[in-house]
């Protein structure tokens, strides 16, 4: 009785369908949930589309202020820029640049570009004005990031002030553009992008291990003769 359990021990370890059978049941399934969270995974890293636009300045409101300086044909203008849709929990930006054309107070008093941005769902930093020195004929720029805590359509407004030193000391502001955002925030899959990536990086982590023990257990070896040496 004895003698025939261990020859079918044997059989089994010399048959290599049967080694190949019970790591089969595991080995698929592993491989198809590591393709499909590296797809998750991938897939939550293709960036948004981002809506680029472009605003002339009025001339009148310019000579409102008593800016001078510019020239007719090419107007001061302000380029804005921010994704039109971000999966909530995850990190964007948004960007608005000041193109001076030259503009200038005819006393040549210091201007500062003065920006704001306003958001309804998201944390936006940096908070509070970005103040940004004007120096011709160099672009002013403002950046911020977004981190949306909730889906649904976020508005608010970028805003842009002049700021402008009187020779007395006293700062002035003068509104040169309230220009209002929609950005539209996603649920990714189930949730929060961020916990989604985590999920799918240790699902992938795990399919990984379980699939190089299964290759590393079922790899071919040379059988070493009985004079214990290798051809």
């Amino acid at each position: 009785m004895s003698g025939g359990m261990k020859q079918s021990k044997k059989n089994k370890r010399d048959n290599p369908g049967w080694a190949m059978t019970a790591p089969a049941v595991i080995f698929w399934p592993a491989l198809l949930v590591g393709m499909m969270t590296l797809g998750i995974l991938v897939y939550s890293y293709i960036p948004m589309e981002r809506i680029k636009k472009e605003v002339i300045l009025s001339q009148r409101s310019l000579s409102e202020i008593g800016l001078a300086g510019y020239s007719i044909d090419k107007l001061p203008r302000v380029q804005i820029e921010y994704p039109s849709a971000v999966y909530a929990g995850d990190a964007a930006s948004a960007t608005m640049v000041l193109d001076p054309a030259g503009m200038q107070l005819s006393n040549s008093t210091p201007l500062v570009a003065d920006y704001l941005m306003e958001l309804d769902g998201a944390n936006v930093g940096p908070d509070g004005d970005i103040l940004v020195p004007i120096e011709n004929p160099y672009p002013a720029q403002a950046r911020w990031n977004l981190a949306p805590f909730r889906s649904g359509v976020l508005t608010g407004k970028i805003w842009l002030h002049l700021q402008v030193n009187s020779p007395g000391g006293e700062i002035k502001n003068y509104l040169l553009l309230a220009y209002p955002v929609e950005i539209q925030s996603t649920i990714y899959v189930a949730g929060s992008v961020a916990m989604v990536r985590l999920i799918c990086l240790l699902l992938f982590f795990a399919s990984f291990v379980v699939l190089l023990i299964i290759t590393v257990r079922n790899w071919p070896q040379k059988k070493v003769p009985q004079g214990g040496q290798l051809p």
